[in-house]
This record gives C-alpha cells, sequence and structure tokens, in this order.
C-alpha cells in the first residue's frame, strides 16, 4: 500500500493528509513499530543498547524483536497482519479513568473490559461507543476524573477476541524464538518466559487481555540501572514512569523524540537525550556516532600568541568550609516537596571536666542578661564558683551600674548597650560567651515579649557592630513556651519573635555563633540542673543551631521529608463555603481566591488596608479611570472570581486593628450565617541587615503578623472556624540573611498555628511555611530585578497552579498545625548552613597570606574610565582593591562580578576592610 516514508516525512504529504492516513490502525500500527526500531538500531549503532525492555501493546512486539523471538521480517509482517485483522472489526472506544483496577469492574457492565493498568490510580476501559459513552456518564456522576483516548478500535478488550485466534495462527507460522534480552510481559506484569514468547498463543491473549504496564514498570524500577529510556514517538511512558510512586530518587528517565507541543527541531532533541545519557554514566560509541559523517579538514593559522598573561597566583588553595557545594535542584515530584519539624533526642553536652579541657579564650568571660525566674541568677553562681567572670545585666529604665558586676540597660535601646560596651572594654574587655534571658518568663503571660526579646537583640548586635568587635562570640538566646516538641508545652507566640535574630545574627555577623534552647522551668529537674545544662551549651561551642531541654533531656529539632501523593478528593469543605482572605490583594491571597472560587464556588471577603472601590461602583470606575492600572487589574481579577462562581466581598481593614477586624468578621457573618475558613495571607515583606535596621521598619514587618495574630485570635473566640490556613515562609526554618524581622514575624505564625491547634483539636489549623514562588508573593520583583535571581526563581520556583495543588494534598491529608513546601532537599540546605556555622570560628586563620611582594598587573581593557581616590578614605580601599586583585590600577566607579560574602576572595576582602577601618561588615 502507501510508502510510509512519504507519510512519516514532514513535507513529503500535505501534512493534514498524512495525518489524516496515519490514524488509520492499519498504518499507524507498522508505522509506529518502524519509527521504534529505527531509533532502537540507531542508538545501537552510538553504543547505547538496553539490558531489559518493557513495551505497552504494540511496544511489546518491538521489544520482541530487539529481543530476537521475531527477525525483522517476521516482525513487520506480524503487525501489518495483526493491523489489517483489527481494521476488520467494528470500532470502539477507550476512555482513561483515575481509578485504580479494583474499583473498575463497578463500572464495567457486560460489553466493558478493563483495557490497562497505566499506573497505581490511572485504568483504562474499552468497549463499543455507546457503552463508553454510558460509562463515562456514571464516572461523571461520581465525580471520577476520565479523558477518552484517539483511537477507533477497542483494543485490549473483549471487541478483539473475534480475531485472536486468526492472530495466533499467523504467529504459528512464524516459528517465534526465546529472547536474548529480559523484556517485561503486557499479559503477566513481569518477565516474559521462553515458553510464553514462543507461545503463538500467546500473541492472540497479548490481543485481548489488559496491558499490565504499571505492574510491569513497577518490576522495571527494581533493576539498578539508573537510566529508563523511551523509544518511540511522543512521551507518555516516560511520563508514567517519572510519575510511579516507586520511582526511587536517582532514576532517571528520557525520551528519544519530542512531544509534538514541542517546537524543537527532532535531531536536537535525540541529541540532548543522548547527551543526557552520557552525562548519566552510560558509554556511547563516539566512533559510531560519527561514521556517516564526512569531514572537510582545513589547515587553520596556529594560535598567535599576543604575549599577554592572565595571572593565577599559587599557593591559594579553598579552605573546606569554603568548597564549592553542588547546585540547588528542583525535586521533579511534587510529592517530594513536604517536610514537617520533628525533634529528636540528644547526647548531652560535654560535661564539666570534658570542658575545661578544651576551655577557649572567650570562655573566661561571661555576660548574662537575667531573668526573673532565677535561672541567669543560678548561672552567675554556678560560673562564679567554677572561676568565670561574670557580667549580669537587667531591665532597667536606662543605663547604670547596679554592683560591681552588674548593670541595667533599657531592653531596645541601643545607646545603653553602647554604654555598657564602653564599659566592659574599659574594665577588662567584652566577655566572649553571652546569655539572652530575658524571654524565660515562666508561667507569665509576657506583655512586653518584642522589647526584651527581639528588639533587644538587634539593639545589642548594633552596638557590638558598631564597636567593631571582631572577636570570636558565642550568644545563647534562651526562652521558654516558644518551641513545642510534643509534650504538651505551654505556647507564648509573641516571643517566637526572638527566633528571628538567633537564626540569622550568625549570618551577618561571621564572629558570632548562635543557637536557640528552649527550656521548660517547672519541669522535674531542678533549676540548677538546668543552669548546668545551659553552660555546657555555650562552653561545648553551640554545635547545634536549636535544642531543646525537656525533664533533663537534650533534643534538637530537624526537619522530616513527608511524601503528599495526588489526590483525587477536595478538603472538607462546603460548596459555597464562606472564606476570610486576609491580605486578598497580595499574590497569595489572590492565588487562595481564585482556588477557593474554581473549587467551591466560595463566597470570599478579602481584605485590603488600601480604599477600594464598592461593587456596585466597578462598571463605572473602569469606564472613568483609566490612568490606574493596579486597580483596574484587581478589578478585573475580581470579575475573574465571579466567572467561576464566587460571590465577592472586598473589607478595607488593617489585620491588625482589632476594631476594624472584629465589624469585618461580624459584617461577613451577618451577610453569609458563618464563616467556614480564614486564610492569613497578609504581610509585608523585610529586608535589610541588621545593622542598619531602623526600629519602625522592623515593626512595620512585625504587625500584620504578630499583633495581626493576637487580633485574630480575640475576633474569632467566640465562633472558630473550620479551617485557619495561615501562610508562612520557609524564611522561618532556615534564615536568611538581611530578614531578621521577616523571619521573625513568620516564627510567631508558626509558633500560633501551633497554639491555635492545641486549644481546638477538633478545628483545623495550619501554618503552610512557603517556598519561593514563580510569579506571585513577596520578593519576586525583587528576584527578577537581578538576572541571576530571575533564573533561580524560574528553576526553583513554585508557580501559582503547583502552590493550590500544594494545598489540597495538605488539606486532605496532613493534620498537624505546620508544614513546610520547598521545591528543593532542605535538610541538604540546613545541614550546608550548619557545616558553614561550624567552621566559622577560626577562618581567618585559615587564610592564605598574600604574598608580602605581589606582583601588579597592568590594568585590564574595561570600559569604565579610570576615576583616581580622592580621598584618604577612597584610596585606602583602592590599596585593598589591588592587592586583592593583583591589579596596578583600580579606580573607584570600577565594577567587579558580586563576590559571595562566604567565598575566599570575598573572605579576604571582609578581613581587610575590617583590618583598615575597625569595623564589622557584613558578608
Amino acid at each position: 500500500g502507501p510508502d510510509l516514508r512519504r507519510l512519516l516525512r514532514r513535507g513529503a504529504e500535505p501534512e493534514s493528509e498524512a495525518h489524516q492516513r496515519l490514524s488509520e490502525t492499519r498504518l499507524l500500527q507498522p508505522a509506529v513499530f518502524v519509527v521504534e526500531v529505527a531509533l532502537a538500531r540507531l542508538l545501537r549503532s552510538w553504543g547505547i543498547v538496553p539490558r531489559a525492555m518493557i513495551g505497552y501493546s504494540l511496544g511489546e512486539y518491538t521489544a520482541a524483536y530487539l529481543a530476537g523471538v521475531f527477525d525483522l521480517e517476521q516482525a513487520l509482517t506480524l503487525i501489518a497482519e495483526r493491523a489489517e485483522l483489527i481494521s476488520t472489526l467494528p470500532p470502539g472506544a477507550m476512555t482513561a479513568v483515575a481509578l485504580p483496577e479494583a474499583e473498575v469492574p463497578a463500572y464495567l457492565g457486560p460489553e466493558l473490559s478493563l483495557a490497562a493498568s497505566n499506573a497505581p490510580a490511572v485504568s483504562v476501559v474499552a468497549g463499543p461507543e455507546d457503552a463508553i459513552a454510558r460509562c463515562e456518564q456514571q464516572l461523571a456522576a461520581d465525580g471520577h476524573v476520565y479523558q477518552r483516548l484517539q483511537t477507533r478500535h477497542a483494543f485490549h478488550s473483549s471487541m478483539m477476541e473475534p480475531i485472536a485466534a486468526a492472530l495466533g495462527e499467523r504467529a504459528r507460522r512464524l516459528h517465534p524464538r526465546p529472547p536474548e534480552i529480559p523484556y517485561l510481559s503486557n499479559v503477566t506484569g513481569t518477565w516474559i518466559t521462553a515458553g510464553e514468547a514462543t507461545d503463538p498463543d500467546y500473541w492472540a491473549r497479548h490481543l485481548c487481555r489488559p496491558v499490565r504496564f504499571a505492574e510491569g514498570l513497577s518490576e522495571l524500577l527494581r533493576d539498578p540501572e539508573p537510566v529508563l529510556l523511551e523509544v518511540g514517538p511522543g512521551q507518555a511512558l516516560a511520563t508514567a514512569a517519572r510519575q510511579h510512586p516507586e520511582r526511587p530518587a536517582g532514576k532517571v528517565v528520557l525520551a528519544s523524540l519530542r512531544d509534538e507541543r514541542e517546537q524543537h527541531p527532532d535531531q536536537a532533541f535525540l541529541l540532548r537525550t543522548l547527551g543526557q545519557l552520557w552525562g548519566a554514566g552510560l558509554e556511547v560509541d563516539w566512533s559510531g556516532f560519527y561514521a556517516a559523517e564526512h569531514r572537510r579538514r582545513l589547515a587553520l593559522p596556529t594560535y598567535p600568541f599576543e604575549r599577554r598573561r592572565f595571572w593565577i597566583e599559587p599557593g591559594q588553595q579553598p579552605i573546606s568550609a569554603l568548597a564549592a557545594r553542588s547546585a540547588l535542584e528542583q525535586k521533579k515530584q511534587l510529592a517530594h516537596w513536604f517536610y514537617v519539624p520533628s525533634w529528636q533526642p540528644s547526647a548531652p553536652a560535654l560535661d564539666a571536666a570534658a570542658l575545661d579541657a578544651v576551655a577557649a579564650d572567650e570562655d573566661r568571660r561571661w555576660l548574662v542578661l537575667v531573668d526573673d525566674c532565677g535561672l541567669g541568677a543560678e548561672m552567675a553562681r554556678q560560673l562564679t564558683a567554677a572561676g568565670r567572670f561574670v557580667i549580669t545585666v537587667r531591665p532597667g529604665e536606662g543605663f547604670a551600674r547596679l554592683g560591681p558586676t552588674s548593670f541595667s540597660v533599657r531592653p531596645a535601646q541601643r545607646s545603653d548597650y553602647e554604654a555598657l560596651l564602653a564599659e566592659l572594654r574599659r574594665e577588662g574587655g567584652i566577655p566572649g560567651c553571652w546569655v539572652h534571658l530575658w524571654s524565660v518568663t515562666g508561667a507569665a503571660e509576657p506583655d512586653d515579649a518584642s522589647e526584651l526579646g527581639f528588639y533587644s537583640l538587634i539593639s545589642q548586635m548594633q552596638a557590638l557592630g558598631g564597636e567593631g568587635y571582631s572577636e570570636p562570640l558565642r550568644l545563647a538566646v534562651v526562652s521558654d513556651g516558644v518551641r513545642a516538641t510534643g509534650r504538651g508545652e505551654a505556647l507564648w507566640p509573641e516571643k517566637a519573635a526572638v527566633l528571628g535574630p538567633s537564626m540569622v545574627i550568625p549570618l551577618e555577623y561571621p564572629n558570632v555563633r548562635a543557637s536557640h534552647v528552649d527550656v521548660i522551668l517547672d519541669g522535674p529537674g531542678t533549676l540548677a540542673e538546668l543552669a548546668g545544662q545551659l553552660i555546657a551549651e555555650l562552653r561545648a561551642g553551640l554545635s547545634d543551631p536549636v535544642v531543646a531541654y525537656r525533664d533533663g533531656s537534650r533534643w534538637v529539632q530537624s526537619h522530616q521529608p513527608l511524601e503528599l501523593a495526588a489526590v483525587e478528593e477536595t478538603p472538607d469543605l462546603p460548596r459555597g463555603a464562606v472564606a476570610l482572605i486576609l491580605g486578598g490583594f497580595g499574590g497569595l491571597g489572590l492565588a487562595f481566591a481564585r482556588y477557593l472560587a474554581e473549587t467551591f464556588q466560595a463566597r470570599l471577603v478579602l481584605t485590603d488596608r488600601a480604599p477600594f472601590p464598592a461593587r456596585e461602583q466597578w462598571d463605572s470606575w473602569l469606564a472613568n479611570h483609566q490612568d490606574d492600572e493596579a486597580t483596574r487589574l484587581r478589578i478585573h481579577r475580581l470579575q475573574a472570581l465571579e466567572e467561576l462562581g464566587a460571590e465577592v466581598v472586598v473589607e478595607q481593614a488593617d489585620v491588625a486593628d482589632e476594631p476594624a477586624m472584629r465589624g469585618v468578621v461580624e459584617r461577613t457573618r451577618t451577610r453569609f450565617g458563618t464563616l467556614n475558613a480564614v486564610i492569613h495571607a497578609a504581610g509585608i515583606a523585610g529586608g535589610g541587615v541588621i545593622q542598619l535596621k531602623r526600629r519602625e521598619v522592623a515593626a512595620e514587618v512585625l504587625r500584620s503578623k504578630l499583633q495581626g495574630m493576637r487580633v485574630l485570635e480575640a475576633v474569632l473566640a467566640d465562633a472558630p472556624p473550620e479551617l485557619l490556613l495561615l501562610s508562612s515562609s520557609i524564611n522561618s526554618v532556615v534564615g536568611v540573611f538581611a530578614q531578621v524581622d521577616y523571619c521573625a514575624a513568620n516564627n510567631v505564625l508558626d509558633a500560633f498555628a501551633r497554639k491555635w491547634q492545641h486549644e481546638h483539636p477538633e478545628l483545623r489549623c495550619v501554618a503552610v511555611n512557603w517556598g519561593q514562588w514563580k510569579e506571585v508573593g513577596m520578593g519576586v520583583e525583587a528576584e527578577r530585578d537581578s538576572e541571576v535571581g530571575s533564573a533561580m526563581l524560574e528553576r526553583l520556583g513554585i508557580s501559582p497552579a503547583e502552590g493550590m495543588e500544594a494545598i489540597r494534598r495538605i488539606l486532605v491529608r496532613h493534620r498537624g498545625p505546620q508544614i513546610i513546601v520547598t521545591t528543593v532537599d532542605l535538610e541538604a540546605q540546613l545541614a550546608a548552613q550548619l557545616r558553614m556555622r561550624r567552621d566559622r570560628h577560626g577562618i581567618e586563620d585559615a587564610l592564605p597570606a598574600l604574598p608580602a611582594s605581589r606582583e601588579r598587573h597592568a590594568r585590564p581593557d574595561v570600559p569604565t574610565p579610570l576615576v583616581a581616590p580622592r580621598t584618604e578614605i577612597e584610596a585606602r580601599i583602592v590599596e585593598i582593591w589591588q592587592d586583592l586583585l593583583g591589579i596596578e590600577e583600580v579606580g573607584i566607579r570600577d565594577e567587579f562580578i558580586a563576590l559571595g560574602g562566604h567565598s575566599l576572595l570575598g573572605i579576604q576582602l571582609y578581613s581587610r576592610l575590617q583590618q583598615a577601618f575597625g569595623v564589622t561588615v557584613p558578608l
């Protein structure tokens, strides 16, 4: 009949005609086979040979040919005759349904068959057209997802039985042989046996029985070979393999040909796949790869030595803590993006005898900011008894000396700490061990937790940085009622703001090693025992960033992966649910609104601090305000929500304003009769290093989450909603440079979620610590201002669709008060940060010294004109750069590629600037 090559080659036939002809079974099946065989032969000529195979339906014939069961002419004959036999059958239909095989029989009836098991929860049903249509109606009525497949016949169903015997007879004439390469049977879902492959009746059964692809794939995924390669048109099998729940980490899945929707040239796509195979460790036969090429080599001129030297000075070896780390990679499966915090028992810090053997210089003088519960006083007593010099500091009305070694300061006043440090310098030096105990309050509810915790630590660091203090310093931030280890602790979420500084200080002040230690004062252990444990923590070097002491035992925090597979159910909210979204016009707020509108046709109340036109004014406002693009865009987005079936109400209110929020809640309940869900998506992104942080800026960042949660707790107390969803940030888990206030605010949110869930166990409350989103959320614009940040965002960010799918899985499958959603390996990220913390002390001693008389090189040919220094300070800075780079002339307007603060050159620059000017420079 027709020449398949003309139908397959673009341009040889009109494209529409080729598509139409190739939809005929008698042409399509041989075409698929020859494309698969041609690809397999090409790959084999390049050295890519399979150790095992699996085919899907017709693909098993290709596997059988490659395994030697049939030769090429036999396989082509059998496939062409099979296709001709199928063409004689009445038309049929097939539909894929998101159901496991065990649930499919309820929808079959006498005319339909299970045609395939494609995945643990994806099956295919086949049969007559009218019976398939009735089946789809029943599936839709029961809320199941299905998709009709593009096919003219009901393959692998009872409709194939009239031709089964004839196909078996044709196979019998070909005398099949035992396979030489193992492959998996579609009929059994396990490895084909010699008896099956050589049995002509097997191929008759293969025609009518369901395709056991999911079971076969499970078997194949146990093979240690790290690569699965789809050979043939399309990428359906590779997609199924990537989404298979049993796919082990590291198993590479590739396709040979592009998807029809992709615009890459076919050759380029295949060559990229070859490169990925080589990168995954497969040996490529490059002589075979180049065998068909005809080279015309030309002799070119040799390299014109220009006598320009590009220098690398010898002896500059990187130190271990600064070695290059592997780039962050996105986890491909959304099911693996989830983590939950957990606590693990830990060995205690070293005992006193062992500690005395490793005593450091900073261990001689201690600064203890004492609490009112007696813990700080007991620490001071034990330290003094051990021969340490101890200075105690209490909150007061101003800086004052209370005794020979005792002072008072205003907790959040930088100038008081500057006066204290000046006094300490005159009297022996600034202590190397600091213990901050002002967040230890016992059973008393703190009314100034932020002053005593967050703002006091900020002020202390600013005073220390202003002093130019660069000696190693250990800082233990101690609290009670902040960490929930699952042992029934009473929580004070406001005190959790102290976690922001404890996490970010060591990132911005390289000489400071800080840890947060949470305690319980009324446990079975004594105050003296707890004081001794805290002293041991500092003397042992604060090796863990987060520690808790409970009943005399030491616990450290970790984060466990939580796999949340896809779900078919929707969260437990009624259709027409009433949802209040705080920060409803933010990127996350609108994403939540769209999800609720699409899923529940919800009645939405969106709050924003800025005034907004009333609903009845939208049309006239759009007609008369052409210049306010931001408001126009918001109105269009709200109208889109209404088109999805939602009812939308906009309220002007500040989440931290209790009267305003109480009015919003009362009006919502009056209008709709209930309030099912509250989503807190309000917030302001922080920014700026601690040394330059102004109180009013930090207060604005803390306001929406710290005061906002107090307000929310008050206005919802009489009738709590079924669901309270708090949009938090991964910053509260990992800590981020120049984000101390945002990190603190989100830690408050996380602590509040745990407190609320403890007090209302019958209701749902969850804080979701989001990683960076791609298109919405805080920090996106800042990231996109940078080419590197934009690329990283695109590679690692969460899309709104992925975010809402994550929410659906969380609300259906997860019951805890906190969950982290990130596309990268969280534990690896935290481990790298911990290594950096542990290696920081003594880092400058490990830096290679620059040669005393380092050779200087000519200024490179750069477009920036040389601008000489004009002041003494500029001259000193230029001299530092010239030494570091080995360049004769550096101008004050010259630009350099940004240095990572923890790169070798970055640390050298830090050290030189600190020596030259006596100030702490944030890395």
